[in-house]
């Protein structure tokens, strides 16, 4: 019986400026996606293994944003990312009304969900 080759491995890398959707700055297969770690790696940046979002994130082109589909999860591991690096939201700057509260939830809806 042979074994199934093993699919090379991918990465990609998004840049968050904190205004705009994140996009795509990196994304490759075999050496380069190792190429993409090591430099995260180098860097302190945090990586996140999640082959499904990978699969997404590889159908964009360089320089794209993420779709709004994918706000949701992107969002959660870049707050888990700041929150590795230490940082926090500053409250301080929030509106002090009502519509200013966040709740957030460990599963995602329906609607934002990968296939």
């Amino acid at each position: 019986m042979s074994e199934k080759p093993i699919p090379p491995a991918k990465a990609a890398a998004l840049k968050y400026d904190g205004e705009n959707a994140p996009t795509i700055v990196a994304k490759g297969s075999g050496e380069l996606a190792k190429e993409i770690i090591a430099a995260a790696e180098a860097n302190d940046v945090h990586i996140h293994n999640d082959p499904t979002l990978i699969e997404v994130l590889s159908r964009l082109e360089l320089g794209d944003e993420i779709p709004e589909n994918l706000y949701l999860a992107v969002a959660k591991i870049i707050a888990f990312a700041y929150f590795l690096q230490g940082k926090h939201p500053d409250y301080q700057k929030a509106p002090k009304t009502p519509d200013a509260e966040l709740t957030l939830s460990l599963d995602a809806p329906e609607s934002t969900k990968l296939d």
